[in-house]
């Protein structure tokens, strides 16, 4: 099987990916002492203990909002329910509350994802970076050093 090529879009991509991968991970480490939420049309998006929890709610706020405050005090509801199923750091639930606005009640959707998946994905790019063999490099070295050597 041949090898493929570093192209100048696989360095790219590489390049990105790392530095995504570097600034999720950093992401990851300061959400073990603080927690960010940020609120958007009924989705929520939660990052606490290195997981991201996606909530989803029809019936909640619809105005864009951010919060970042000690995780160590945090309650988050989502946390502390029994998940409908989990597996390797992946969970599901479903919460049942009484909605603000209209008080009727509501299902929310909430997913927990651990954030060494993402970290895995972005990896992906630099190890076939490594992989690859340089674009200039000879597609079939022995031959082309047996025919320099035999004139």
């Amino acid at each position: 099987m041949r090898r493929p090529a570093r192209t100048r879009r696989l360095s790219i991509a590489a390049i990105v990916s790392l530095l995504t991968f570097f600034v999720i991970t950093a992401a990851g480490v300061r959400s073990h002492h603080t927690l960010d939420r940020w609120n958007w049309r009924g989705r929520r998006i939660i990052l606490i203990s290195g997981c991201v929890l996606c909530a989803y709610d029809p019936a909640s706020v619809n105005f864009p909002i951010h919060e970042s405050y000690s995780a160590v005090n945090a309650f988050i509801p989502e946390l502390f329910v029994p998940p409908g199923w989990s597996i390797a750091g992946f969970s599901k639930n479903e919460i049942e509350h009484v909605a603000l606005g209209s008080g009727e009640p509501s299902t929310e959707l909430c997913l927990k994802i651990p954030l060494w998946f993402p970290l895995l994905l972005l990896l992906i790019a630099p190890i076939r970076w490594l992989i690859a063999r340089p674009a200039n490099a000879a597609a079939f070295p022995v031959i082309t050093s047996a025919k320099q050597e035999h004139p």
